[in-house]
């Protein structure tokens, strides 16, 4: 039959299962997986009847177009792929992890729309399966195990590209290795699989890439997200970091220029000078004279008072912190002032801690350090609970920003009120990345004898010994 006179139907393409279950999704989110599927593409219509044909205005209850656009595709029903996806966006709307800046969701669409990079697209499926286990109850057996599969697929893919591909997305690549490394850190306590991931995925190739890469585009979308991760490694390790090359350091700079990258910067400076101070300690012997190597130790000692300097004209230069405890739900700018001052907190006890603990080599050596007072040391404790708790409330931030700032304080809290604290807070990381959990067990069980004797008269400055939480590593030391 041909069309009536009021046939004003719009085409639109979407696969059948789309269309079965009425969903109206992005199609640069799906048309590259329909076409995976060869499923057929149906034209759907949209018919005005005599009534509405010549009405201009519209009725009151026909929807806007704009209306039916929202910054997450709608729930469907009936596609597995559809839904993982859809909560692949709720993962990213709860996670952010570079406060101020925009959804790194919106790079990962455009990059599930190309051509290259299968793995990737698996990696995304695995993120969502997994998230969707946890929060909708119904299809959790299923949603599981499409999420070990999805991740398993995007592993086994990404190793044959590097293997056999000539020249593969690194974009793609980074991506996926990021997103893999999520995803054991959200389902395996010990964090092995992180680690191999960040460090033999995307720490490499983001060296492999140089600085250049970083500075527009998708490119420097990722730098910024990747760039906590690369840091996080390396406080947590004791271990070096390209980051602190300083082309790396002078691209993150002009990247963004705002207050938490400058302080990220500094953080990066204050792990070097651990790896270094560390690597001097344990080569020389602590009852002997320095000799020779008496200047190396006093270049050290400068370098940890310059960067306590640093910490302190950037806090006297960022007024926002001062008074960030009216934390908004939507308030971007709220969200990075609190988590500029959890972190200058904890790297204030950090860069105290790489002298605090081998403070006896010190004091022999007869060098002077930068180390803050007890009193200061839990006025920063008290800022990161306070804080943390605040902010896992309100903001979006994900909870993995704040496992670092925990750790610190969970080593130096004196009271027992701090320690349950602590574990409280852990345990609301811990709903969301398994790898909490870790902490909570050796925050619970390795508190040495001593440690335990300061915690209940409280430190002064002349005890020799104290666990900074920057000396020993809970689960990750070898």
């Amino acid at each position: 039959m041909s069309p009536g006179p009021f046939d004003a139907r719009v085409k639109r393409s979407r696969c059948s299962a789309c269309a079965s279950s009425h969903l109206k999704v992005c199609t640069y989110l799906h048309a590259r997986l329909c076409r995976q599927r060869a499923t057929i593409q149906v034209d759907q219509a949209k018919v005005q009847t005599v009534s509405s044909f010549s009405t201009k205005r519209r009725s009151p209850w026909t929807p806007k177009r704009e209306r039916l656009t929202s910054p997450l595709p709608m729930l469907p029903l009936s596609s597995n792929t559809s839904r993982h996806l859809y909560y692949f966006q709720v993962f990213v709307e709860r996670n952010t992890f570079v406060a101020g800046s925009a959804s790194y969701g919106t790079d990962v669409a455009i990059l599930l729309g190309t051509e290259s990079g299968h793995f990737l697209v698996n990696a995304v499926m695995a993120l969502g399966a997994l998230e969707a286990s946890r929060l909708h109850g119904p299809t959790r057996k299923m949603d599981s195990v499409a999420a070990l599969q999805a991740y398993s697929s995007s592993l086994a893919s990404l190793r044959q590209t590097m293997a056999h591909s000539p020249s593969p997305s690194r974009i793609h690549v980074l991506w996926a290795t990021l997103f893999l490394g999520l995803f054991e850190l959200m389902q395996n306590e010990t964090g092995d699989g992180w680690l191999l991931h960040m460090t033999h995925g995307t720490a490499n190739a983001l060296q492999a890439a140089g600085p250049l890469a970083c500075q527009s585009g998708l490119g420097r979308s990722f730098f910024l997200q990747a760039r906590v991760f690369e840091t996080s490694r390396a406080l947590l390790l004791n271990k070096p970091t390209f980051l602190s090359n300083p082309d790396f350091e002078i691209d993150a700079t002009r990247l963004n220029g705002s207050s938490l990258n400058h302080l990220l910067n500094i953080i990066v400076q204050c792990s070097q000078l651990r790896v270094r101070t560390g690597q001097f300690i344990e080569a020389n012997n602590p009852l002997t004279e320095l000799g020779d190597l008496q200047e190396d130790a006093l270049g050290l000692a400068a370098e940890g008072f310059r960067l306590r300097l640093a910490l302190e004209s950037w806090r006297a230069g960022r007024t926002e912190i001062q008074s960030c405890e009216n934390v908004q739900t939507h308030d971007a700018a709220s969200h990075k002032a609190v988590l500029s001052k959890i972190f200058f907190a904890a790297i204030s006890i950090y860069l105290s801690g790489v002298f605090d603990y081998e403070i006896l080599h010190w004091r022999h050596w007869g060098i002077l350090v930068s180390t803050i007072t007890e009193d200061q040391v839990q006025e920063h404790v008290r800022t990161i609970l306070a804080l943390t708790a605040l902010a896992l409330e309100r903001s979006n931030l994900s909870p993995l920003l704040f496992l670092f700032p925990l750790r610190i304080a969970g080593a130096r809290s004196c009271q027992p009120w701090q320690r349950e604290r602590v574990l409280q807070l852990l345990a609301r990381v811990g709903a969301s990345f398994a790898v909490a959990g870790a902490f909570q067990m050796e925050l619970g069980k390795n508190r040495p004898p001593e440690i335990e004797g300061i915690a209940r008269k409280g430190r002064t400055e002349r005890d020799p010994v104290f666990s900074t939480g920057c000396g020993r590593l809970w689960w990750f030391e070898s």
